[in-house]
């Protein structure tokens, strides 16, 4: 008796000065927070905890995200219907749900690709102006030859301001200075889905292949670049077919786009590939094949091809060009959408722009090397400047005054 009328007591208490729903703002806000900073296993119980207290919508949708990113498909099916029983138009728990059915995101008994596509056209139908729909339109809209949808992704993802002003300038200075004809491969959301964009939307650099490095994984993306693009694979079309992810004498797995990329650099070398290819900066291992990876020379923005192996693997003065094309202004935004839902990119979007410190330290080691003061200090004033403008981050700009000094030490 006495501890029920404690918890009589604690529950009077709640009501009487807003102790609950203190409590359940901040399950809500420390959950979103860690989800926003990828740490789901963290964010779990806090999201939980919040969405048993509220049944709102949008808590129900958050759960069912970081669910199903987990791997835990059962529950997200379970939080996202929920989402939707109290708001059927929310359009953050349709794209879980067609993320969920979409086989090309992992094996799941009840996956179905109609399904998948079904809860993409009512998230677009429910809210147009949500570009994480529009994201996963695209893709879904390629696999069916929906050319009109695709196109209309694209431009949708600019209009609503999903792909921000300085993710778009980061695609265009990466798009700019390619050869003629170049394939360029890419890694990820945010160096591929803003090229295409800016391809689309404003015809820039369309003599340009765009190749998503995971999405070349997938048969009918293949065929789509080669179509597109006339691309043409040095495989052909049986050999594409039977194409699978097998592992190389260390035991190291090749998927099926290290082993299409592995035949592409080798047809390169005996002269078979006669366009230009080009790998982005945002692709992290590239030695697709035992004895190419010297041919690939880094350029600013994207690492090029060169018949004969180089050494150094950097071409100093086409970086420094490069970067010196770029007007801060055009960064001076966020590189994340505020309504991007992803995790992944919130975290690794913002990281793109370290790109530009990290190659103007480069730039200014190596002049220092070569006993060129005058051009290492010119580029070191040119990063401290982005830093300032664009990157904004106190270890980047304290890095950059230690360069300062050590240079300054050095000439004393």
């Amino acid at each position: 008796m006495r501890k029920t009328a404690i918890l009589m007591a604690l529950f009077s208490a709640c009501l009487l000065f807003g102790a609950c729903s203190q409590q359940t703002d901040d399950s809500l806000t420390q959950g979103i927070g860690l989800y926003n900073q990828n740490e789901l296993e963290k964010a779990l119980p806090y999201l939980k905890s919040a969405s048993e207290k509220t049944g709102d919508s949008e808590t129900l949708a958050y759960l069912a995200e970081t669910y199903r990113r987990l791997g835990m498909k059962e529950e997200a099916l379970g939080a996202a219907d929920k989402s939707l029983e109290v708001d059927p138009c929310n359009s953050f728990a349709h794209v879980t749900l067609s993320y969920l059915y979409n086989p090309m995101y992992g094996d799941w008994q009840a996956a179905d690709r109609d399904t998948a596509w079904f809860h993409i056209q009512k998230g677009i139908e429910c809210n147009p102006n949500d570009g994480n729909v529009w994201l996963a339109s695209w893709t879904e809209a390629i696999y069916r030859k929906d050319r009109e949808t695709e196109s209309r992704s694209l431009k949708m993802l600019v209009e609503t301001g999903f792909l921000t002003p300085a993710i778009l300038a980061f695609n265009r200075w990466m798009l700019q200075h390619l050869p003629q004809d170049a394939i360029l491969l890419t890694n990820g959301d945010m160096d591929t889905y803003p090229a295409v964009a800016l391809q689309e939307t404003e015809g820039f650099r369309r003599d340009v292949t765009v190749m998503n490095y995971s999405l070349l994984n997938t048969r009918w993306y293949q065929q789509h670049i080669q179509d597109r693009y006339n691309a043409r694979f040095p495989m052909t079309d049986e050999e594409l077919d039977s194409l699978k992810a097998t592992k190389d004498k260390k035991d190291k797995l090749k998927t099926v786009a290290s082993r299409i990329m592995g035949e592409i650099v080798k047809a390169k070398a005996e002269n078979r590939f006669d366009r230009p290819l080009a790998i982005s900066i945002t692709v992290g291992d590239f030695s697709f094949e035992e004895g190419f990876k010297d041919h690939f020379v880094l350029m600013g923005a994207y690492n090029l091809w060169s018949d004969e192996e180089t050494e150094p693997n950097y071409d100093l003065d086409a970086i420094k060009t490069s970067l010196k094309s770029l007007n801060f202004n055009d960064f001076a935004g966020p590189f994340v959408s505020a309504a991007d839902k992803s995790p992944v990119r919130i975290v690794s979007t913002r990281k793109i722009a370290l790109n530009f410190p990290n190659l103007a330290i480069l730039v200014i080691k190596e002049k220092m090397a070569q006993n060129q003061r005058d051009e290492a200090l010119d580029m070191l004033q040119w990063a401290q400047r982005a830093e300032k403008v664009v990157i904004k981050e106190p270890e980047i700009a304290a890095k950059l005054e230690q360069i300062k000094s050590d240079i300054l030490a050095e000439n004393e």
